[in-house]
């Protein structure tokens, strides 16, 4: 039997890529891994199996971790009520501007609750004027 010189087999012969270059053809089919070459393999024929994560107290699970930039609270701590001691003393020492006897001053809302009940007192209401005598024996007037 006669032996054949070969040429131009497809692991010699020349191949144009994009970029204009020539690089060797290989007999291998179209979009097959090229085992050959310097490239790493793809994820899927890693041939090292990837640790499983780790799990435990202080570490859930990745899909249950806070997003980076997302609070663990994230409408924050809720506001606290005043007490109404507090809303009370607040109220009570705002002033309001009182025009009397033609002058303009600013008293205290405190004060003019007090006129008020001295008012209703003088002109009889007897639930105002036991509140002002309770008020003078409390305070030693």
């Amino acid at each position: 039997m006669a032996t054949r010189k070969r040429t131009n087999t497809p692991a010699t012969q020349q191949v144009p890529t994009p970029t204009g270059a020539t690089t060797p053809a290989t007999s291998r089919p179209a979009g097959a891994p090229d085992f050959t070459s310097g490239t790493p393999l793809p994820a899927a024929c890693d041939p090292e199996p990837e640790e499983p994560e780790k799990v435990g107290y202080g570490r859930p699970p990745s899909k249950y971790r806070y997003k980076p930039g997302k609070s663990g609270n994230p409408r924050g701590r809720p506001k606290v009520l005043p007490s109404p001691e507090a809303t009370l003393a607040r109220l009570m020492g705002g002033k309001i501007t009182v025009s009397e006897n033609g002058i303009t001053k600013k008293i205290p809302r405190h004060e003019i609750l007090m006129h008020q009940l001295f008012k209703l007192a003088i002109k009889g209401n007897t639930r105002a004027v036991g509140i002002v005598l309770s008020m003078t024996r409390q305070y030693a007037l």
